[in-house]
Formats: structure tokens, C-alpha cells, sequence
């Protein structure tokens, strides 16, 4: 899939001298560039909840998540497969790649459990399967609109809202929830978990020079070019830009990116913009932003 002219590095980038124009792999090599397009995406990791990569990992144990390709199989298998008990789905703290994917297997799983009979939104007590969400934030999206519909539903299909619980820690059949504002932990028993591990930039880049205050690549909101580097530019996950971890987000970004490096390698300015537009009536950001040309 890679073109015969492009030139493939099969290794981790180990950190970057902007000011040299180059950046070295863990090989010790190092490769240097006229420009340079940062879009490693971010770190979805397993080891930030304390037991949670031994329990995906143990085929029998009853702890799920889709952010990982190996789990998926097993993920389907068991949603399937599972007839009785309480089922608990979580949203962990702070970035989230597609923050509405951990509420979207959860529906899934919702509707194919509905349709097998096993759960009855109208009597979920009575029902052979009882469901929760567990949630690191107050509400149930970052979107109001959309958080106040997905909220309605939650209550219409009984689905039980654990609000500002965060999971820490996987104990046996235990999940283990901090509270915000040091409210202390809940303890939780389950039959089956759905676990969104905790994301965040990789090393190579928080600890980088490339990188804001948050860890995040820091680059201008508007042209995707790095705010002190001029020949530097972002797309994607890792870039510190106001807007969700998305698809639809990187689609409207590479455009861009594309456009501004062509010009920038022609001593031109930056002929596109990349702005996050408010919808006034609803004071909400756009999921997907559009592209405007720059004046």
C-alpha cells in the first residue's frame, strides 16, 4: 500500500530537533526534513486502569473494550453470548478517541439483548439482564444537544447513570470507580465490563518541544501549522485544536494541511483555513468543521 516513491521508515519515532529540522527513531537514526507532517494519533493505554490489561487479556475473565483490534473478537463473543446479570459500560476521564463510541457499543448491546429477550426497559428489575453506565463526566455528552437527547434515552430505556464515577481499578468482578472532588470509591459488582481505557499524546510528543501545555502538538487553530515551527504541521489525535478525536475531524484537517504545505514549499502563505464553527442557535461545536478559503 505504500507508493514506490515514498520512502518507509518501519520504526518509532524516538523525538524531534525542530530547530535541526530533523527527528530521530529508536533505532538511533535520524532523518531530516524540510517539512514535517506530525499525526501519530494518541496513546490508547490499558495500564492506566489498574487491572485492566490482565483481565481483557484473560480470555475467560468477563472485561471487554473495543479500543483494542486482539479484543474485538473476544468482545463480540461475549456480548453475544451473555444471558444474566448486571452489565457495566464506561467513559473514562479526559480525551477520548470518538468520545461516543463507549455509549454506541452500549446501545448495541442494548438493542441485540432487546431482541434476544433478555432486556426489558419497561421492567429492567425483572429483566435477565440489568445495565449501567459509568461515566467520568457530568453529563452524558460534550454536546448539549446531543447529551440531553442520549440522557433521555438513558432514562426511557432504564438504563442505570453513574455520574462523575471514573473507573481506576478492575478487582476480580469488581470495578472500582473514583467519584469526582475526592468523593471517594465506589465498588461496583459485575457480570460483564465494557472498559474504555484512558488516552492521551504519546511520550515522544508530550515530552517534545513540539507540544502545548496539555501534551498536545501544539498547532494554529486556523492553518494546522505549529505555532512556533514553521515548517512543522498536524492532523489528527495528538494536535492541541478545540475540536472531538474523530474521523470527521481528520477529514477536515488533511485537506488543509495539504493545501497550506503545498503553498508553504512555494514561499506562499497558507491559502485555507480550518475554523471550528458555533452554531449561534445552539451554541454547540460543529462535529465535522468546514473549510473556508483564507482572506
Amino acid at each position: 500500500m505504500v507508493d514506490a516513491k515514498v520512502r518507509f521508515y518501519n520504526d518509532k519515532v524516538r523525538d524531534f530537533d525542530p530547530d535541526q529540522h530533523s527527528l530521530s527513531l529508536s533505532n538511533g537514526a535520524q532523518i531530516s526534513y524540510e517539512h514535517l507532517v506530525v499525526c501519530p494519533g494518541i496513546k490508547v493505554d490499558f495500564n492506566s486502569i489498574r487491572g485492566l490489561q490482565d483481565a481483557v487479556s484473560d480470555p475467560h475473565a468477563p472485561v471487554l473494550s473495543i479500543y483494542s483490534y486482539e479484543i474485538c473478537d473476544k468482545t463480540a463473543r461475549n456480548l453475544a453470548d451473555f444471558a444474566k446479570g448486571k452489565a457495566l459500560f464506561t467513559h473514562p476521564a479526559g480525551t477520548v478517541k470518538c468520545a461516543g463510541a463507549p455509549q454506541k457499543i452500549m446501545w448495541l448491546a442494548l438493542d441485540g439483548w432487546k431482541r434476544a429477550g433478555l432486556y426489558n426497559a419497561d421492567h429492567p428489575a425483572a429483566s435477565p439482564i440489568q445495565m449501567a453506565f459509568a461515566t467520568a463526566v457530568p453529563v452524558m455528552f460534550g454536546v448539549p444537544a446531543h447529551s440531553q437527547k442520549l440522557n433521555q434515552l438513558r432514562e426511557e430505556r432504564n438504563v442505570e447513570g453513574l455520574f462523575q464515577h471514573d473507573l481506576v481499578a478492575i478487582e476480580g468482578n469488581t470495578a472500582v470507580l473514583a467519584q469526582a472532588d475526592g468523593k471517594g470509591e465506589v465498588r461496583r459488582h459485575f457480570d460483564l465490563l465494557h472498559a474504555v481505557p484512558k488516552m492521551g499524546p504519546h511520550a515522544f510528543v508530550k515530552e517534545s518541544v513540539l507540544a502545548n501545555e496539555a501534551g498536545f502538538v501544539d498547532v494554529n487553530d486556523a492553518t494546522l501549522r505549529h505555532n512556533k515551527y514553521p515548517n512543522v504541521w498536524y492532523c489528527g489525535d495528538a494536535a492541541g485544536l478545540p475540536t472531538s478525536k474523530t474521523p470527521a475531524a481528520i477529514t477536515a484537517q488533511a485537506p488543509v494541511v495539504v493545501s497550506n504545505l503545498l503553498s508553504a514549499m512555494q514561499a506562499q502563505a497558507p491559502t485555507l483555513n480550518w475554523p471550528v464553527i458555533v452554531a449561534p442557535a445552539m451554541n454547540v461545536l460543529r462535529l465535522t468543521p468546514m473549510l473556508r478559503r483564507s482572506n
